[in-house]
């Protein structure tokens, strides 16, 4: 629905600009950390053009604990 009302951009500036599409008024996960969002030539392969993720309870980018939406089968191993 948003590349339909926006058919002249090929990303979302924000994560938020989505809530609306989706029934959204929070754009947060569930340890209140903004959600994240890679789009175009900066979304993983994996991603196909648009990915959402979570930095995870520890709230930094790039630690296992990352919630991906491109890689479902990823696990956090901290033993």
């Amino acid at each position: 629905a948003w590349v339909a009302a926006h058919p002249t951009y090929d990303c979302p500036a924000s994560i938020a600009d989505l809530n609306e599409y989706i029934d959204a008024t929070d754009s947060r996960d569930i340890w209140l950390h903004p959600l994240q969002m890679r789009c175009g030539a900066d979304a993983p392969a994996a991603a196909h053009g648009f990915g959402v993720f979570s930095l995870g309870p520890d709230g930094i980018a790039g630690t296992c604990d990352d919630v991906l939406s491109w890689d479902a089968d990823h696990r956090c191993d901290d033993r």
